[in-house]
């Protein structure tokens, strides 16, 4: 490392930073894979602002100012991953050093990756814009899906992702190529993916899922507004309407942001039959098991009565609970309290469904944000296990997981009861 000799000054002068130091090299392989391809973000870890959690018009100003300052397309990529790097180490840091607890996590890993694909969309639309030009009157909105539309996203979170535009009828770019708009915005789709997944030097911003766009693998990466509307309305089956519960607009022109969302709302507002949105869930989740098979304890999504059920719940209930008129949040937490607060489930089941999610979700982000793999007991070392009772406020590792064991059991009543049958 270089400048080691005052590296090793100042760890011996700070004992927190060396105990800090010492955590993240032995009990979190996906942040000491940082540090060492990264040193220079331990500065970050003695500026006075780490202890204090930044809030998110101040995280969206800091990578905005930061990013302005690419001098090209290709300096924008780099400078981009390596600030990502170092905005992602910065959260795991917090958490590990139980500056932020873990369910904080979600919302911060989200407003950076909305910050970053603001600044995408920006720089990506103005590089198109110089061969092609512009589409006039056209606009570009990105959806996000899954832990980017519910702010739950974890350290190594990909982003599933949706583009719609709108323009007027036969409109064509104006530059010294023309194209229409379809092929336009397919084309600053291609470039966006690129610009975020593709892996340079200095590595990748984030792994990109368009799989939740009309027709899936097989439609067009970009969709127009009436083509998406017309779709969910009449052609879309019920696990991509389960879907867009968790959509919600995170980059784009704004006004075409309002009106995407509007139309979600629209169109999960729609009458439905329970009993058909029920066996439909109950199909899908058979389906799950079928494919993966056996899941242990410790498979925290998958697991029978894990996270999985809990957002089968949660996305359940905004299809099919009274009042649908009003708007439901993304984030399956608060949409089960909501859907209590209609009269869909009892207060018990939403308060026992609630602390089962923050839970699977706390205990998803430490692991996620501390492991390359999937967490083993079996091979995992004491200290590890024990850091991970620790960072869940529990006394040892038997106690974690039996805590785990009980509600995942719960959950799986829940969900049986709302359901109607047995998952």
């Amino acid at each position: 490392m270089p400048a080691a000799v005052e590296l090793f000054s100042i760890l011996r002068q700070n004992q927190a930073l060396l105990a800090l130091f010492a955590q993240l090299l032995g009990s979190a392989p996906r942040l000491a894979d940082i540090i060492a391809k990264r040193p220079h973000v331990l500065d970050f870890l003695l500026d006075p602002e780490f202890v204090r959690a930044p809030e998110p018009p101040a995280v969206d100003r800091r990578i905005t100012t930061i990013l302005s300052k690419a001098r090209d397309f290709e300096a924008f990529l780099n400078l981009a991953r390596e600030l990502a790097y170092a905005e992602k180490f910065l959260i795991g840091a917090r958490v590990m050093s139980r500056l932020i607890d873990p369910m904080e996590a979600g919302p911060a890993h989200t407003v950076v990756a909305e910050a970053f694909l603001r600044q995408a969309v920006v720089h990506v639309e103005a590089e198109i814009a110089l061969r092609y030009g512009r589409v006039p009157g056209g606009r570009m909105a990105v959806l996000g899906f899954g832990k980017l539309g519910s702010r739950e996203m974890t350290a190594a979170s990909d982003l599933d992702l949706v583009v719609i535009f709108d323009s007027p009828i036969d409109a064509v770019s104006d530059g010294e190529r023309s194209l229409s708009a379809s092929e336009f915005y397919s084309r600053v789709t291609q470039r966006l993916i690129t610009t975020l997944s593709a892996e340079t030097a200095r590595g990748i911003l984030y792994e990109i899922d368009l799989r939740l766009r009309p027709s899936g693998r097989k439609g067009p990466v970009a969709t127009s507004l009436n083509g998406f509307i017309a779709y969910q309305k009449s052609e879309a089956e019920t696990w991509e309407h389960l879907a867009l519960t968790r959509a919600r607009a995170v980059a784009g022109d704004r006004s075409l942001c309002l009106e995407v969302e509007a139309a979600i709302s629209e169109i999960l507002a729609a009458p439905r039959s329970r009993d058909k949105v029920a066996k439909d869930v109950l199909s899908m989740r058979r389906l799950v098991a079928k494919e993966k098979g056996d899941m242990t304890v410790w498979d925290i999504k998958q697991a029978r009565g894990g996270l999985l059920d809990v957002e089968f719940a949660a996305q359940f209930l905004i299809l099919v609970s009274p009042g649908r008129d009003a708007v439901f949040s993304t984030n399956p937490g608060e949409a089960i309290a909501e859907a209590a607060s209609r009269g869909a489930l009892s207060s018990a089941q939403a308060a026992k469904l609630i602390e089962a999610w923050r839970f699977f979700s706390s205990l998803t982000q430490f692991l996620r944000l501390s492991l390359h793999d999937a967490f083993d007991p079996q091979t995992a070392t004491d200290g590890f296990k024990r850091g991970v009772a620790s960072a869940m406020g529990l006394p040892d590792f038997r106690v974690l997981e039996g805590q785990l064991l009980g509600l995942q059991k719960e959950v799986r009543a829940i969900l049986n009861a709302i359901l109607g049958a047995k998952v």
